[in-house]
């Protein structure tokens, strides 16, 4: 109970007590206020606590008190104040505590991004330490494991953290059993394992509610699982609950900071813009100033824009703030400056957008920056020619970027750097009401980033190859080597790095690829290419008698009336209740099916066969259901010509793990198709190039560039 630690130890304060009960008193002050979020209170005590075991010399009780004192620094956001601090409270400890000042030594690295000096740090612990408590072991193992999930060593990752839960678990900590679940559920979410994920986060939270509610970090952390699964409300109602008990507890800003900017980010994900625009107005009112940065102000100014409410003040303040954490953010401030000059120019601020475009230095290099930089000056642009030749440039080096990368899961991330430009360039398009210029750009957000090149299978990937399946080998006889655990990971970056090679550039939308010869390609087909432009749904319609752009409606009106339908069917799929209840499900699932149709494909008019291209709005179709012509869903264009002129014959099926259904699904689907059934990865990728029709039933996580 810290309450009572600080009334026991404030009464022991007051009876006058030798000099080291002071410090000891002190320090259980400061730390009980850190229990209790009050963090600069913390630190008051703590810095009081150091001073008096200076001036006595008792180095043992200056080590251990500036080795909490280092962790209130680095939470209060002062990494280097925190860095310093520890590497002295190091050199002042020696054994256990020695242990102890290194592990925390490595949290703060951690918290710095210095992931690699962190687990050599946790490393050469583990090599000098036997750990005979049993929260050492969670300590220590949790802290690597936090550091592996950094660098996205996610298979270390979820090892060291599967060690901390069954430990913290056997011996009743449920704390740290809680928080190793929760590190456990981002790591299969960034695998895309979003089944073991959510298991995981449901863990997590049954621990945090029945042993730990004020844990409010870890409620803040479980949002981010529900986010990346695509629960929004769920986190919404997460986020409603943990922040205004976050908001009563002082010192706790960079946290507080990351769940106004996860609010912020689910209500505008969700169509709620007047509910992220509260919050906004809420975290500028002059009592929660402190709390603001580069990255709020910026979530903020978009925000305003959504909502229509232009207010240069957000432009002015994002300027100051900027200026001011330049010296310590470094690049980081510059980014936050480009990003807002198409923000500011939007919202009619064309000379707060050259300010903030002025004030990035032109020696700041990055692929990221110049990608920024380059939509700043088109936004900036006096006219759409201009503007579109540095659209031109940056879409130029980012395909340069995702060919080098290869087959990696780094051209998911380099993908998202795309959507601006592309948003940049379908506005020029959309202003020149040039269908043609609109179809070029929106196949490159889309078949831009499908355009895999085939891997150059040389001798090091051959050999990295090799080596892994050495290591992994030798693990499964001795998976509590620490070694070999260690080699894995590097054997894994190696493998990583050499598959990187790729043999050649970027195709990119195939040269040639224009309207007159798709026109030519669709035959009876209309197609049907929606594109999320906020606030609308729109699509570019292309058929034998030419092409038009429509707008089908606003995102948010559309988006419910999709989540009306999608919630119909889900309740005649389970089949629960009276067959009078089924039907009248049914019915509704028509009736939602008919405002869908009307809605999305109404201004198609009548169609022969459709070929759909979804937005990220409208991924989620059950688009069978919405139209009553033949259909086909498609990812891009350009893909769809590639594959049609091929024909392929036969057809694959394949069960996902930890589907119950799955097995009968798919035998009942082979069984109709005549199908061959596979039952690995390898033997579905080798089916399919191959064959005409692959059904595969397994969960799956949606890409925002290719939502199907």
């Amino acid at each position: 109970d810290p309450r009572r630690a600080i009334r026991e130890a404030e009464a022991v304060l007051a009876e006058e007590p030798g000099v080291e009960a002071e410090i000891i008193a002190l320090s259980t002050i400061g730390l009980a206020n850190r229990m209790v979020y009050a963090s600069d209170v913390a630190i008051k005590y703590l810095e009081r606590a150091a001073a008096l075991a200076q001036s006595v010399g008792n180095t043992q009780l200056l080590g251990e008190t500036l080795r909490s004192l280092a962790f209130d620094y680095a939470g209060g956001g002062d990494i280097p104040r925190a860095l310093h601090t520890i590497e002295r409270a190091s050199s002042l400890l020696d054994g256990e505590e020695l242990m102890k000042a290194e592990l925390q030594h490595a949290f703060i690295l951690g918290q710095a991004a210095r992931y690699c000096e962190a687990i050599a740090l946790l490393d050469g612990v583990c090599d000098r330490f036997e750990f005979e408590e049993a929260s050492l072991v969670e300590l220590v193992y949790g802290n690597r494991g936090s550091m592996h999930l950094g660098l996205g060593r996610l298979e270390a990752a979820i090892h060291d953290l599967e060690m901390v839960y069954t430990t913290a678990s056997e011996n009743r900590h449920p704390a740290t059993a809680a928080d190793a679940a929760l590190h456990l559920a981002r790591a299969h979410a960034d695998l895309g394992k979003m089944p073991a994920a959510l298991q995981w986060q449901s863990i997590a939270g049954e621990l945090y509610d029945n042993h730990v509610p004020d844990h409010l970090v870890g409620h803040m952390e479980r949002a981010d699982v529900l986010i990346a699964a695509g629960l929004y409300e769920e986190a919404i109602e997460v986020l409603e609950s943990a922040i205004p008990r976050l908001e009563a507890h002082d010192g706790n800003d960079i946290v507080l900071r990351h769940g106004y900017l996860q609010l912020i980010d689910v209500y505008m994900r969700t169509g709620k813009k007047e509910e992220a625009l509260r919050v906004v107005e809420t975290v500028g009112t002059p009592s929660v100033q402190s709390r603001y940065s580069p990255d709020l102000l910026l979530a903020g100014a978009r925000v305003r824009l959504a909502n229509g409410v232009a207010d240069e003040r957000t432009f002015a303040t994002l300027l100051s703030v900027s200026a001011d954490t330049d010296a310590e953010e470094g690049v980081d401030a510059a980014h936050v400056r480009l990003a807002a000059v198409p923000l500011a120019v939007r919202m009619g601020f064309a000379d707060v957008a050259r300010q903030l475009a002025a004030g990035v230095s032109s020696d700041a290099e990055g692929l990221e920056l110049d990608l920024l930089r380059s939509i700043a000056n088109a936004a900036l642009a006096d006219s759409h020619d201009a503007a579109l030749s540095y659209l031109e440039k940056s879409a130029a080096a980012l395909d340069s970027y995702r060919s080098s990368l290869g087959a990696t899961e780094l051209r998911l991330l380099a993908a998202h750097q795309g959507e601006e430009i592309a948003r940049l360039a379908i506005g020029i398009a959309l202003d020149k009401a040039d269908p043609s210029l609109l179809f070029r750009w929106l196949e490159w957000v889309r078949a831009g980033s499908l355009a895999l090149e085939r891997m150059a299978h040389t001798q090091s990937v051959d050999a990295a190859r090799v080596a892994l399946r050495k290591v992994a080998a030798a693990v499964v006889s001795d998976p509590e080597n620490p070694d070999l655990l260690h080699e894995i990971q590097i054997r894994e970056s190696e493998l990583a790095t050499a598959a990187r090679v790729s043999t050649g550039a970027h195709q990119g939308v195939a040269p040639g690829l224009g309207l007159e010869a798709l026109v030519g390609a669709l035959g009876d087909r209309t197609l049907v290419m929606f594109f999320d432009h906020d606030p609308d749904l729109m699509a570019l319609i292309v058929d034998a008698v030419g092409s038009r752009v429509v707008v089908v409606g606003d995102l948010a009106t559309v988006g419910e009336e999709l989540r009306q339908l999608v919630s119909a069917v889900r309740r005649v799929a389970r089949g629960v209740g009276s067959l009078r209840g089924i039907s009248a499900a049914c019915d509704l699932v028509k009736h939602h099916a008919d405002k869908v149709r009307t809605s999305l494909l109404g201004p198609a008019g009548p169609a022969g066969r459709l070929l759909i291209v979804p937005s990220p709005s409208t991924q989620a179709v059950p688009w069978l259901l919405a139209t009553s012509v033949p259909v086909e869903v498609i990812p891009a264009v350009q893909s769809w010509m590639h594959t049609s002129a091929v024909r392929r014959d036969g057809s694959v099926v394949v069960a996902g793990p930890r589907l119950d259904a799955a097995e009968e699904e798919v035998a009942a689907v082979a069984a109709r198709l005549d199908a061959s059934v596979v039952r690995t990865g390898d033997e579905l990728l080798r089916s399919l190039g191959s064959v005409g029709i692959a059904h595969i039933a397994a969960h799956a996580t949606p890409r925002f560039d290719n939502p199907m």
